[in-house]
């Protein structure tokens, strides 16, 4: 039986609301996490999925010490390196090379040992010619190049990787990739944290699936990823965030003139009519965005109207997909929108699931994995 890296036990973590004080400090306060119990054996590579607020994020920052629990243990057995957040770890008034050489005697390397690493950290990162430059003048693509490299190669037993990695173009995603599949053949522990349930499939064996603050599941990475898409499919959470989050509210999702609860799954092989009933106060000119993700990619995204201003009150988006365009399965539907300054904004990533039926015909094989220029017919009216 392999040594474990990391235990943690009955972790919580609470955080209280505006500035409560004495005994109105508990009705002013959540948990985060509670009561959460896992882990991570020498060498194992372990997915964290979860929706916006699930606590991947704050399990993540207390595993890595950045804050404390509220209740709870947690036992780690070797040197921990942690790329979260961009920004996370770097002082932004020193340069590339400067913050290699914090961050590596943070992880009680010497100066020695760093310097033999120095020059495969710059080369990995691919920002040889910003390396002397303030980090603080960085893109966050280039923070992130660096901020990874720097992870990956100060020689760590346990990696924390959040969704970070999605800010770097493609070249680098995939390098990365390999360099983490390369860490966990040389038996370093990761928990890998990502909205791409593509990425948890190919690098993580086992996934765990965290919901509003509490674990539901650990298990094999396809049936975490079956039941993440459940709890999508239960909550239909369709509250916005965004400035404009209290000025306009989505009421209804419809699929082919049913409510989706009614609906079920849709075919593939027919136009799939999506609906979306509002109602707003917004005094500008704006307009609406559908997306459809699948597997925690978005595939595409559609407006309704050029920039309109609508009545305030009830109105209605529709967008008709063509047949033979979504691929059997579940999609994630994502619903925003914005002003034309995009000033204004609002959006939901994971308003609700779509299920596509497994139904095929001699022109539509299973390897079709959707189109990319989606002509679809839109419209927005008002009662």
């Amino acid at each position: 039986m392999k040594q474990a890296a990391i235990i943690v036990q009955n972790l919580s973590k609470r955080y209280s609301l505006g500035k409560a004080r004495g005994l109105q400090a508990g009705k002013s306060s959540f948990y985060a996490l509670e009561n959460i119990n896992f882990e991570l054996a020498a060498g194992e590579t372990l997915g964290l999925i979860g929706g916006n607020g699930a606590g991947k994020t704050t399990l993540l920052k207390l595993l890595s010490r950045i804050t404390s629990p509220t209740a709870g243990k947690i036992g780690i057995k070797g040197k921990l390196a942690a790329l979260l957040e961009v920004g996370t770890g770097f002082h932004p008034e020193l340069t590339g090379r400067e913050n290699i050489f914090l961050n590596g005697s943070l992880l009680g390397m010497t100066q020695k040992e760093i310097k033999t690493k120095l020059d495969e950290i710059v080369a990995f990162s691919g920002i040889e010619p910003f390396i002397d430059t303030q980090v603080k003048h960085y893109s966050s693509g280039m923070y992130v190049r660096l901020a990874f490299s720097v992870s990956a190669h100060l020689n760590p037993d346990i990696l924390l990787l959040d969704e970070v990695l999605s800010v770097g173009d493609a070249a680098f995603q995939h390098k990365s990739m390999d360099k983490i599949h390369e860490l966990v053949r040389d038996g370093k522990s990761v928990i890998f944290a990502s909205h791409s349930m593509s990425a948890i499939r190919s690098l993580c064996p086992q996934a765990m699936v965290l919901h509003k603050g509490k674990l539901l599941i650990r298990d094999d990475s396809h049936k975490a990823i079956q039941r993440y898409l459940d709890t999508i499919a239960s909550d239909r959470d369709y509250q916005f965030q965004g400035p404009w989050k209290e000025s306009i509210k989505l009421l209804q999702i419809s699929l082919n003139h049913k409510t989706i609860e009614e609906q079920g799954a849709v075919s593939p092989l027919e136009e799939i009519d999506i609906s979306l009933n509002f109602s707003h106060q917004i005094d500008e000119a704006f307009r609406v965005t559908l997306s459809l993700y699948y597997d925690g990619m978005r595939c595409f995204s559609l407006h309704d109207v050029p920039f309109q201003k609508t009545p305030k009150g009830a109105f209605t988006s529709r967008f008709v997909i063509p047949a033979k365009v979504l691929r059997p399965g579940r999609w994630v539907i994502a619903v925003g929108g914005h002003n034309e300054a995009m000033n204004h904004w609002f959006w939901q990533e994971q308003c609700d699931v779509l299920d596509v039926a497994e139904q095929y015909t001699h022109d539509y094989e299973k390897i079709n994995l959707g189109i990319i220029n989606v002509t679809a017919k839109t419209e927005r009216w008002a009662p």
